[in-house]
């Protein structure tokens, strides 16, 4: 019975049984002979040349290494195989996880950038919260983000759920719960996450290539994932023993940064991560709760974060689902994201409208208003774009108007 496959055609200089003995896994080391391959690619099975059982483990769904010094030789293939494992039908074989806790620590002297890439890969799957729990119990993650380790054990306050590393993983799993990223996308949590607002287009906005090829989508997993990481800094002690984390989403961002440096992220991509970390309370603090925010409030959010302001609003929603847990309130929950749903749709509305469409250019209010170059200039530029924002002024003589009352106001 021929199968098909989607393998390389490559030459084995040193011969294919030493050139299959260099492989990561049994299910990577199979070959067969060129001259057995048919025009569409398929070939029977009884031509494979398989050393190490490869067919047998890939139909069972096993990630088995190739031998003992297979992960030494080249550490990444460790992470690889936790990428493999995110596919449900594979699992990694037992004496290979047991090699990969013993080596992991030889990760730390792998150079940045293949380190980087393939954490990033792990992020980019459809389930990197089970991959980063995998992770985690190998040792792997301390390994690439060491800052992580202090996170550990870390105790949050009464409100919260879990500790700060268990709280952060669960914010990346409720991230990839929440956007919908392959087809027939369908949430088995279907009473908390229905409520979750959703854009038309969100797939194609969260799955935008926004550096080295990864998705927008894998940065704000990144930023779940280091959204706390300044608690331990910030930490502090009340009187009566309780603990806050006063300044820790700055903190955090800036560590962040540091670490992103450290592995070479794209400038793009970590300014988006600085950006979500920095801001990720921010759209809870937007307006009293069970309120909508005022226009206002949401013009300087979506001013102020930037063209990371729709991704920090879900990873908001992610890391409230994680601080309340087997806690949370569902009418309290429903409530927060007809919240969040405002502030998305007055986002998109208003936004698109007054970027793509500006009324005034610096220009104009220098001609209109008899002002000099300088300063005063693009702060009125702000004014104008924020009271467009709010549905204050309507047109370029509306806007023109409004910045006269302004000046005249001194305000």
């Amino acid at each position: 019975m021929p199968i098909e496959t989607a393998g390389d055609i490559t030459s084995a200089v040193k011969g294919i049984e030493m050139d299959l003995d260099d492989r990561d896994f049994t299910i990577n080391a199979m070959a067969v002979d060129i001259d057995h391959i048919t025009e569409d690619l398929l070939f029977a099975k009884q031509s494979i040349i398989d050393p190490y059982n490869g067919y047998r483990d890939l139909s069972a769904g096993l990630i088995k290494a190739v031998s003992e010094t297979s992960l030494v030789s080249d550490p990444v293939r460790m992470m690889r195989a936790i990428r493999f494992s995110a596919n449900p039908q594979f699992k990694i074989e037992n004496c290979t996880q047991q090699d990969i806790k013993t080596n992991a620590i030889l990760l730390k002297d792998v150079s940045p950038e293949r380190a980087r890439d393939e954490f990033l890969k792990i992020l980019g799957t459809h389930r990197a919260y089970p991959s980063l729990i995998l992770m985690s119990k190998m040792g792997i993650t301390e390994q690439i983000i060491p800052e992580l380790i202090p996170i550990k054990g870390v105790t949050l306050p009464p409100l919260h759920f879990g500790d700060v590393f268990d709280h952060t993983i669960e914010t990346v799993g409720n991230l990839e719960k929440m956007i919908p990223t392959q087809p027939n996308f369908k949430n088995s949590d279907s009473n908390v996450f229905n409520s979750v607002p959703l854009f038309e287009g969100i797939e194609g906005y969260f799955q935008q290539k926004i550096g080295d090829g990864h998705t927008r989508l894998t940065a704000c997993k990144l930023a779940c994932l280091l959204h706390n990481i300044g608690k331990p800094s910030a930490q502090t002690e009340n009187k009566d023993g309780s603990v806050r984390f006063l300044g820790h989403a700055e903190v955090g961002a800036e560590i962040a940064t540091q670490i992103l440096k450290r592995l070479r992220v794209s400038k793009t991509m970590s300014t988006l991560v600085f950006q979500q970390i920095k801001h990720h309370l921010r759209p809870s603090q937007l307006a009293p709760e069970g309120r909508l925010p005022s226009p206002k409030s949401i013009y300087r959010y979506y001013k102020d974060v930037g063209a990371a302001a729709t991704d920090t609003l879900y990873l908001n929603m992610a890391n409230y689902l994680s601080t309340k847990g087997p806690a949370l309130k569902v009418k309290e929950w429903e409530t927060y994201c007809e919240v969040i749903k405002h502030v998305i749709n007055k986002g998109l509305t208003e936004n698109s409208r007054t970027t793509c469409n500006k009324l005034l250019s610096g220009h104009d209010i220098m001609e209109r208003l008899c002002l000099k170059p300088g300063p005063l200039i693009g702060v009125l530029l702000d004014k104008v774009d924020e009271a467009r924002f709010e549905q204050k002024i309507k047109d370029k003589e509306d806007a023109i108007r409004f910045l006269e009352n302004q000046l005249k106001s001194g305000e």
